[in-house]
């Protein structure tokens, strides 16, 4: 059977000193999907938060997660303990949160808790190594090679990398004398000369993506290298 999770967001989002510094300062999309890469990616889960929703909040969430205002002059407690009031299964629940009027009434009722301290820690770690069966972990190399060049960072490394860790392109260092091409030149007749047309030339297309989605594609590739070792 599931277990529902219930999350108590700005209980958990105020938690300070668990998460790594790559992972600081995240807000409710972020934990959002942190979760749905997480050893709860298949339990379904509803994030209360507090008030109504801001005007500049995203309306998606991943499959599977709920994102839930409590409404107009109403807090995440009241939701959240009306919810484990009204649950016809209170004993399957898992509330996450370290709110002590929430966690009376949650035991009051029988529900498991986790605390949030106990969660965003659960969470950094499903990050740094992805559980079995997880997006992250079955990603195959050459849909990790693709979006790593989209993101225009270096390639994962091959066996044969690892049997031949000087090859003939490299200095005494070991680091490659070829640079790799991120954009590389339009064939001839294809586009005009930038310096003859006057225009900009085009930045590498990472540059013009979101900062989350580049930082996710930086944090696949150093799953990816630790998976690889």
């Amino acid at each position: 059977p599931t277990v529902p999770l219930i999350v108590d967001t700005y209980n958990v989002l105020h938690v300070s000193g668990v998460l790594p510094p790559d992972l600081a300062g995240i807000e409710t999309a972020d934990l959002a999907r942190l979760i749905a890469a997480s050893r709860y990616r298949r339990e379904p889960a509803t994030l209360v938060c507090d008030g109504t929703r801001p005007p500049d909040a995203g309306t998606g969430a991943p499959p599977g997660i709920d994102l839930v205002y409590a409404g107009p002059g109403r807090s995440a407690d009241d939701e959240i303990i009306r919810r484990i009031r009204g649950s016809s299964v209170p004993r399957r629940l898992l509330l996450v949160t370290s709110d002590r009027a929430i966690m009376r009434e949650a035991r009051k009722r029988r529900c498991r808790i986790l605390s949030s301290e106990a969660f965003l820690a659960q969470l950094a770690d499903d990050h740094t190594h992805p559980p079995a069966g997880s997006a992250a972990a079955e990603t195959p190399a050459g849909d990790v090679d693709h979006w790593l060049s989209v993101f225009g960072l270096p390639e994962s490394p091959s066996p044969d990398d690892d049997a031949n860790p000087h090859p003939d392109n490299a200095d005494e260092r070991g680091r490659s004398t070829t640079p790799r091409v991120v954009n590389p030149e339009p064939e001839s007749g294809t586009a005009s000369d930038d310096s003859e047309s006057g225009s900009e030339p085009e930045p590498p297309l990472g540059a013009a993506l979101p900062r989350h989605l580049i930082d996710e594609a930086a944090a696949l590739w150093k799953s990816d290298r630790e998976h690889r070792r």
